[in-house]
């Protein structure tokens, strides 16, 4: 088909035939510029006018691309067969009495109609933290104040989308064994950083290596460092040769908002862990999944979760609260079969399965876990 003056009328009878007796259409702009040979801008513009005149209703996609139209009228009757642009009527140079009809109704003044606005949420800047738990933890033990990993977290989360944060430390120097559990309880990765030479191996080595690669060549936009030190300060040249961010978090100048108490797991029972982890298994999928869990460690979990279902603590107050709180409701019909490190012991399975959450500045049980709901409706628990 040559390029020809193509109107509004014959441009939906176009569309029409494109739809084929439907009233969707997919992908049409391409589809229709092949059919009538006409460029993707003069298709669009066409179908921009058709739907202002509620002949068809367009369906936008990611920038603003339309994905699909909706024909609401097929009856192209009422369109004149002129281009979008040509809505004015043209004045006649004959006298008026010699051309008394009016002009079409549909025919308006050319008026451009804007694209009705979207709001598209700006994408937030992703952020990795990389920190010196040594360090920081020195540095908080001189001030003699207890320091909040979870919180500390929270102050690099306000500066956009965390998606990597690592804690390091040196196993040498810190012999605590509940630090790495203390950490990804708070959200961090830790990694452990023995030093076998001179600056090679430390763990300022390994955090400045990391931040650099970041820099240079990972997916972040702003980069925080955790520490008190100022071996960093080499960073802030490579940030700015990349249009990339370094912050830098120091306690001493956060403790308003840093300090507080991080919950600490307690080391239990491995064969405990397991025999709880099947109950549950068992709770939401069926009897079968927990055939290594015998029906008391079922129910204990089901009596767990529907007494703590009845009871919120402050996170301040932290998780024994909540576990004393929870075997004071139990320990009448459980205190000759379970004990309460066992107690704690399930409670921390809840917790590493997510049907205990920390939300709102409270701990609470999760009732949209799965296993929360079949407790919770009598109706669902076999």
């Amino acid at each position: 088909m040559g390029r020809r003056a193509f109107g509004q009328k014959t441009f939906m009878e176009a569309v029409l035939d494109l739809a084929a007796g439907d009233k969707e259409v997919c992908d049409p702009v391409p589809r229709l510029a092949t059919q009538i040979d006409k460029g993707t801008s003069t298709v669009k513009r066409y179908l921009e006018a058709l739907e202002r005149q509620k002949f068809v209703e367009l369906i936008f996609g990611d920038r603003q691309k339309i994905i699909k139209l909706k024909i609401l009228k097929d009856n192209t009757s009422s369109l004149g067969d002129v281009a979008p642009m040509d809505y004015a009527p043209k004045i006649s140079a004959e006298p008026a009495e010699l051309n008394p009809t009016p002009a079409p109704p549909t025919l308006k003044p050319t008026v451009e109609t804007p694209v009705p606005f979207r709001f598209e949420k700006p994408a937030m800047p992703k952020v990795v933290v990389l920190g010196d738990y040594d360090n920081t933890e020195i540095e908080a033990r001189s001030e003699k104040r207890e320091l909040s990993w979870g919180n500390l977290l929270d102050e690099a989360r306000a500066l956009g989308r965390v998606t990597h944060a690592f804690m390091f430390y040196s196993p040498t120097s810190n012999f605590n064994p509940t630090v790495c559990s203390t950490l990804n309880h708070a959200g961090f990765l830790c990694i452990s950083c023995p030093k076998r030479h001179k600056d090679r191996d430390s763990v300022d080595w390994q955090m400045m290596q990391l931040a650099r690669s970041f820099l240079e060549d990972g997916d972040a936009d702003i980069v925080v460092v955790i520490s008190m030190d100022g071996d960093f300060d080499g960073l802030d040249a490579v940030a700015r040769n990349h249009h990339k961010q370094i912050v830098y978090l120091k306690i001493n100048e956060l403790w308003g908002k840093v300090g507080g108490k991080d919950f600490v797991p307690t080391p239990v029972d491995d064969r405990e862990i397991r025999l709880f982890n099947f109950a549950l298994d068992s709770i939401e999928q069926g009897k079968n999944a927990g055939i290594y869990a015998g029906p008391k460690h079922i129910k204990f979990l089901q009596e767990l979760i529907l007494v703590g279902s009845r009871v919120s603590v402050l996170k301040l107050a932290g998780f024994e609260a909540f576990k004393d709180k929870v075997w004071n409701g139990i320990e009448a019909n459980w205190k000759t079969v379970f004990a309460p490190n066992q107690a704690k012991t399930a409670l921390q399975v809840l917790l590493r399965r997510g049907l205990l959450v920390s939300r709102d500045g409270t701990i609470a049980v999760n009732a949209n876990h799965v296993a929360a709901k079949l407790v919770l409706d009598p109706t669902a628990v076999q």
